[in-house]
């Protein structure tokens, strides 16, 4: 058993993972405002750069923003300055590669509800989470966007990092798990909170879970579980229809067949009738005090392993008292997807090499504020190499000198526009008699309730009402041609390489 970074010093918490092997980072974001959770990774070396990525266990690649996209948005973090790192290596276009761009490795993904990301790969060093964390690097496969549509561009995140397995591509958990010198199994768990939570790798944190139930899993581009049984307490019992299930932390809410879901909404609606709040909308109640005169609703799993779906899971808090469910249709997609609000208040373990999955309840950790980005070059055991003692490397020290003087160029620049604002917000005040204002920038996505609160439709069909969830093994399952009028339509994924 091991605590919590935020309970010990710097010292302590590498110690305490060198010894167990174990590696875990901060997950922020949330079901409303981001509807998304997401990790802070460090890539390229000397000084390692920032990205904020998607942590989706229904894909598998791992690809950002990078400098001199002309159609990406305005992230979290700047761009990675791919010329900043002195390990980033392009990929070369060569028989693993089944596309090429100016005689480089190039991939393109694309999202059933339109969006997608197309880009260049490229090998580089990477850890998981913030500097503070001392999480070694490893070098792994990732992507470099030059293009981004549609969710991708409003996000606020910079990118996506699939935890799910690959059989093509290394992903870079697969890569991690490699590394046995920092990591003793290929485990790992996510805990949500309602606001960021918990990644580990290598293991999981059984000071967050007295008890775990495990139950069998595929573990073959998805987390597929098999789901039996489907009940309210007090209300209906589901016994068929699920289809395929898998867990998809990428996918904000959890989908039903449209059928299940119908019976499964108005069954909460029936219990709660007149004591779980004021109704309002189709699937929203104004509860002012405690959720518990909500029903649970209980899963059974294959082994007759139950699990409770509390109402603090299954339903969020969209505005002040406004509660709504975190469940939806999957419209005629024969697929059950165990999305984010699933995981919330829940400790799940993928363990891949024995191909089970772990449920736990858990009082998840909480993170909502970001540390700065790194503020130092990697160490020799941040590359996960033996670190070399003695006097620094004539580069290291003219890289030191010339940031220094970099540094301090940059300050008197900062303080000459300083001074230059202050002289022009004068003469503005002194015109207009108040002073401008700016246009704050809203980014992230919008949640499916936005659209029913305002027409009440049983049937969303808007862009905003679709997450994204992967589809290649959606299409088989189904049969659907790739150019068919109604494939993809459901909350699934297609993972191309550039086509």
């Amino acid at each position: 058993m091991w605590d919590l970074e935020g309970f010990m010093t710097l010292r302590d918490a590498a110690q305490l993972k060198k010894d167990n092997g174990i590696q875990s980072a901060r997950l922020y974001g949330n079901v409303v405002s981001y509807q998304y959770y997401y990790i802070d990774i460090l890539v390229g070396t000397p000084l390692p750069q920032r990205a904020s990525v998607i942590a989706d266990t229904g894909s598998t690649i791992c690809a950002f923003t990078c400098t001199g996209c002309q159609s990406c948005g305005h992230h979290l973090d700047a761009n990675f300055d791919f010329s900043l790192s002195t390990s980033a290596q392009w990929m070369p276009c060569d028989k693993t590669c089944s596309t090429c761009r100016h005689n480089k490795c190039a991939y393109r993904q694309s999202y059933t509800e339109g969006s997608s990301i197309e880009g260049i790969r490229f090998t580089d060093y990477v850890s998981l989470g913030d500097e503070f964390q001392q999480n070694p690097a490893v070098k792994v496969h990732m992507g470099c966007h030059t293009r981004e549509t549609r969710l991708f561009v409003t996000q606020k995140a910079n990118g996506i990092m699939g935890l799910a397995p690959s059989s093509s591509s290394p992903t870079i958990l697969q890569e991690i798990f490699k590394d046995r010198a920092h990591v003793n199994a290929a485990i790992f768990s996510m805990c949500l909170a309602p606001e960021g939570g918990l990644l580990t790798v290598g293991g999981y944190n059984a000071s967050l879970a007295a008890h775990v139930d495990w139950i069998p899993m595929r573990p073959q581009q998805f987390y597929g579980i098999t789901l039996s049984k489907l009940a309210v307490e007090g209300g209906i019992e589901l016994g068929t229809g699920f289809g395929r299930t898998f867990v998809d932390s990428g996918t904000t809410y959890t989908y039903l067949p449209n059928s299940l879901y119908r019976q499964l909404r108005d069954s909460v609606k029936a219990v709660c009738e007149q004591k779980c709040g004021q109704p309002a909308g189709n699937t929203c109640w104004k509860v002012s005090g405690s959720l518990e005169a909500f029903p649970r609703i209980v899963f059974t799993f294959s082994k007759n392993t139950v699990m409770f779906w509390p109402a603090s899971s299954y339903l969020y808090r969209k505005t002040g008292d406004l509660h709504c469910l975190g469940f939806e249709s999957n419209g005629a997609v024969p697929e059950t997807v165990l999305g984010a609000t699933f995981m919330i208040n829940q400790m799940v373990v993928f363990d891949t090499q024995s191909s089970r999955l772990g449920l736990a309840h858990s009082q998840c950790p909480s993170f909502t504020q970001r540390p700065k980005p790194p503020q130092s070059v990697r160490s020799g055991n941040g590359l996960n190499t033996p670190h070399q003692k003695g006097k620094p490397a004539v580069a290291e020290t003219l890289f030191a000198a010339f940031s220094l003087l970099f540094v301090m160029l940059g300050l008197c620049l900062v303080a000459r526009n300083l001074l230059r604002a202050y002289g022009l917000s004068r003469r503005d005040m002194e015109k207009s008699g108040s002073p401008r204002r700016v246009r704050a920038r809203k980014l992230g996505r919008s949640s499916p309730v936005d659209e029913e609160m305002q027409s009440l439709a049983a049937d969303d069909t808007s862009d905003d009402n679709v997450t994204r969830v992967p589809l290649e093994a959606w299409l088989s399952a189904t049969g659907a041609e790739s150019d068919s009028p109604t494939a993809g339509s459901g909350p699934c994924l297609s993972e191309q390489e550039g086509r």
